[in-house]
């Protein structure tokens, strides 16, 4: 079934690319043998685990985001409005709505292919936990 609208279209791709996490640290020690790496598979899984209980994956994000959405929007609305009404738009407010428009979907989008992706914070904290039980954290990818 196609979808009638731009928008829709853009959510189910946004939604379904945003399923899973893609971010993960990369350990020195996880490329010398498969038991190594096996033992760095499921220490990152408890420290996982353990930052999603301590800090959440992205606390702050989802917060800042919609701010930023929000003051993006409006700022894009009276810039579009302006710019019409200086040059003698008949069609003022419609492209305004427009420009509005158009940067809340661009901001939702960046919300919910990025919603799942951790934080500074939770990294830190994977990374530290990683340390603690004898892994080397090269960074993250």
């Amino acid at each position: 079934m196609p979808f009638r609208s731009p928008l829709a279209a853009l959510l189910a791709a946004a939604l379904l690319a945003g399923c899973a996490s893609t971010a993960a640290p990369v350990a020195y020690e996880a490329s010398a043998s498969p038991a190594k790496a096996a033992r760095f598979d499921s220490d990152l899984s408890h420290c996982r685990t353990r930052a999603e209980q301590a800090v959440g994956i992205n606390g702050v994000k989802g917060a800042t985001l919609t701010q930023a959405s929000t003051r993006r929007g409006a700022t894009e609305f009276v810039k579009e409005a302006v710019d019409s009404l200086v040059v003698g738009s008949r069609n003022a407010w419609s492209r305004a709505r427009g420009a509005a428009a158009g940067e809340a979907a661009g901001t939702l989008a960046g919300v919910l292919l990025n919603w799942n992706e951790p934080d500074r914070v939770h990294r830190e904290f994977v990374d530290r936990c990683l340390k603690e039980r004898g892994h080397t954290v090269l960074g993250w990818r």
